[in-house]
């Protein structure tokens, strides 16, 4: 999965690529023990966080 989101991160592709990892691990932890479409948005505005650096 690292390996994934490093080749969609082209700045910088090991600081985001372990974001991308930690947010996915966490969001998967947290939608068993919270409502799954708060957990859903939450990765999302996150993921769009790190996109949005990587156009700076």
């Amino acid at each position: 999965m690292t390996a994934v989101f490093t080749e969609l991160a082209r700045t910088r592709p090991e600081p985001a690529s372990r974001h991308f990892v930690m947010m996915r691990d966490g969001a998967m932890a947290a939608g068993c023990l919270a409502n799954p479409t708060e957990v859903c948005e939450t990765f999302l505005h996150g993921v769009e966080g790190i996109l949005s650096i990587r156009t700076l």
